[in-house]
């Protein structure tokens, strides 16, 4: 059985969940439910971002410690995670112990390398990305409030991690290994922006605020939030407690991120990994950035969107499909609440869920509900279902490569074509003739549509898990389809002969649409 090991990048607990979190997290998701269905062994890891001078701040503001506001946020993120359907195999938080000694321990590996040194910082850092920026970043940061941020200048005693040292390094990992980054505009970007211009070093203790963890022999240092961060990946499989579970696991098969988080993925945690004995991950994937209405999305702006809103009106699995139907999950996208009620109507009641009632219900009034199982089918609907087999061929390669819209868009091409079937065979109408006998026809037809939806139901599944399993279960009742793997799947007959299937289930009931 091949691993599988995928991860978010960890939200950070000044704030609650928003569309933007849980866009990233749903595409995780969605990759890891596939993978299990490939028969893979899956670890899905996502997490929250706990120390650094944002959370400080925010809970002096709010009159809270750090810690309290950290437990309240951090909460709210697996809440929400629940209710979309995430299946996360675990939630690590950076204040828990097992990261702190992770830390901990990783720091001194790198120290006991060489490559940290004390030096004074001095200059401007950007307090919403947590990050050290240059004089050109600082200026573009001040000349262009639309952004939401802002920048200080600070002055400290610290201590830095020698990223120049390790120049040649991630040069050869980026340039070497076509697919560590992508999609491929990730890639240029990073070799144009960040390695032709020259890896700088990087301040990694910060002695100007205490909301983080100590520096090993270092007192009044903590640890600067990245450096801390991107050791949750390590942290959670056992690093620095249970090097067998850690050896088993890293490394990562691949870490789905913002874009605007790539050149920390790709530059400076491999190169500390590297510094530390440590592999790098097999791939970063940086996915776009969800704008609303077209419009970026801010507080200042009042159009920060709450995806539990959408979930409460429509359900988890809406959300799910209408952000992953209507964006290219590799490019900027858009959230529209037009397009989510749309897509819910057209695609999911009208379409699926149309398509599951006719097809149980006919079979039902027609045939008793009893399915008889087809050895051989004629050539029109061999060629039909023989396009089922094609997508499925196709699947793991678009799924690997995040090709979300393209293989829901596919699908649903098959789900119209299923009920074009049903239209052209007009079962309603055969079912009426008394010469000839019209039930062997009627056994084809229902044995056809049955197979289609297998195929479909299954596919399917990683974006709609709880309308997948309804659906599943009518078929093999007891058998959940957690239980099954593509393989098994793909077996023509696989629904016994004169099973007897239950009514359809209600998947997408009428949902009216909210008032402007």
């Amino acid at each position: 059985m091949a691993k599988f090991f995928i991860t978010t990048a960890i939200h950070y607990v000044n704030g609650p969940p928003h569309i933007g979190h849980v866009y990233e997290t749903i595409g995780a998701d969605v990759l890891a439910r596939h993978h299990r269905l490939r028969g893979d062994e899956v670890l899905f890891l996502t997490g929250t971002d706990e120390h650094g001078i944002k959370v400080q701040r925010k809970a002096a503001a709010e009159g809270v410690t750090p810690r309290a506001l950290a437990d309240r946020n951090s909460l709210k993120f697996q809440q929400a995670f629940d209710r979309l359907l995430i299946s996360n195999d675990d939630f690590i938080r950076t204040t828990d112990r097992r990261h702190v000694r992770a830390v901990q321990r990783f720091w001194q590996a790198v120290e006991t390398h060489g490559d940290i040194y004390d030096a004074k910082y001095e200059g401007w850092y950007c307090i919403q990305d947590e990050n050290f920026v240059t004089e050109k970043e600082a200026k573009e940061i001040q000349e262009h409030p639309e952004l939401g941020k802002t920048v200080e200048w600070q002055s400290e005693d610290a201590k830095f991690f020698r990223l120049s040292a390790f120049q040649g390094h991630v040069e050869r990992l980026i340039e070497g290994q076509a697919d560590f980054i992508r999609p491929e505009n990730r890639r240029n970007e990073m070799v144009s922006s960040y390695l032709r211009p020259g890896l700088r070093d990087v301040c990694v203790s910060r002695t100007t605020l205490d909301w983080g963890i100590p520096v090993p022999n270092a007192p009044g240092h903590v640890v600067y939030v990245w450096f801390d961060a991107l050791i949750n990946y390590i942290s959670a499989i056992g690093y620095g407690g249970d090097e067998e579970v850690f050896r088993r696991w890293w490394p990562a098969d691949v870490h789905v991120i913002g874009k605007d988080i790539v050149k920390f993925h790709t530059a400076l945690w491999p190169a500390m990994l590297h510094a530390a004995g440590l592999e790098p991950p097999r791939r970063v994937f940086g996915h776009g950035f969800l704008t609303v209405g077209g419009k970026k999305m801010g507080k200042t702006l009042g159009n920060v969107v709450d995806p539990l809103e959408i979930a409460a009106r429509y359900g988890p699995e809406a959300l799910r499909y209408g952000l992953l139907r209507e964006n290219d999950f590799g490019g900027d996208g858009n959230y529209d609440a037009d397009a989510i009620h749309t897509r819910y109507h057209s695609d999911l009641a009208n379409g699926l869920g149309n398509l599951v009632n006719r097809t149980l219900s006919m079979l039902e009034r027609y045939l008793y509900g009893c399915h008889h199982a087809q050895p051989e089918l004629p050539e029109a609907e061999t060629a039909l279902l023989a396009r089922f087999g094609a997508l499925f061929a196709r699947l793991d390669e678009m799924m690997d490569a995040f090709r979300f819209s393209q293989v829901l868009a596919e699908i649903w091409e098959l789900i119209a074509a299923l009920n074009k079937y049903i239209d052209d065979t007009k079962p309603w109408e055969l079912a009426k003739a008394q010469k000839p006998d019209p039930r062997p026809r009627l056994h084809q037809i229902f044995a056809t549509l049955a197979e289609g939806l297998r195929w479909t139901t299954a596919m399917v599944a990683p974006f709609l898990p709880d309308a997948a399993g309804k659906i599943w279960s009518v078929f093999h009742p007891g058998r959940p389809l957690e239980k099954w793997t593509f393989r098994q799947i793909a077996a023509r007959g696989a629904i016994p002969d004169q099973t007897v299937l239950a009514k359809p289930p209600v998947l997408f009931p009428r949902v009216e649409k909210p008032s402007a």
